[in-house]
């Protein structure tokens, strides 16, 4: 399948995505729009993905029988829902998350995120028993859900997690400043935080 260039779009609306086994992205999009809350269920593991678009009514499922892996290389808009299973989500390009989308649920999904994170959506992250790590330079979600889980900020310099009414269950630092700052937000954890309070500017 060879995907349109950075100016077009591929459209999927069908039930079953299947990675093909060579799959041209060309910087282009892949836009899954199922309307009607329906849902589009991956059949593989997804990793060839330039930019993806989740539509509104949209729910790109990861399949919770086989927890297959997603992971874009360019930007992702999610307008409906991606629902991660306990999969491991990967993107290495800038989300946003619009206004009535949602981005993760309760499970033990493991995601990583190396760009900014934006939009007036949702961020719903893993549970303890998953794995959350951040390495872009701002963040700026509309809604965050922390489900207890630790989010490891890695980037390369000082990181900015801004968003009213936020809270972090725990903060780990890793970046290469030793330092993050959260506008509007609290951490929440407190007994064995992993965390250094002169780490963190509130």
């Amino acid at each position: 399948l060879s995907c349109p260039n950075a100016s077009g779009t591929f459209t999927f609306s069908g039930a079953t995505w299947n990675s093909p086994t060579t799959l041209t992205t060309n910087s282009g999009t892949v836009q899954f729009d199922r309307v009607g809350a329906k849902a589009t269920m991956l059949g593989n593991d997804s990793t060839q993905f330039n930019a993806v678009t989740v539509a509104a009514d949209t729910i790109l499922n990861t399949s919770a029988a086989s927890n297959y892996a997603l992971t874009w290389a360019g930007a992702c808009s999610v307008s409906g829902t991606i629902t991660p299973n306990t999969s491991v989500v990967t993107g290495n390009g800038a989300v946003t998350v619009n206004a009535g989308g949602t981005l993760g649920g309760n499970t033990a999904y493991r995601l990583s995120l190396s760009s900014t994170l934006a939009g007036a959506g949702t961020l719903s992250s893993p549970t303890a028993a998953g794995s959350s790590s951040w390495s872009g330079a701002t963040w700026a979600i509309g809604t965050y859900t922390n489900n207890g889980v630790t989010l490891v900020v890695d980037g390369g310099a000082a990181q900015a997690l801004t968003g009213t009414g936020h809270t972090f269950a725990f903060i780990r630092i890793t970046n290469s400043s030793d330092k993050v700052t959260i506008t509007g937000g609290t951490i929440s954890g407190t007994s064995g935080a992993a965390w250094n309070e002169q780490q963190v500017q509130l």
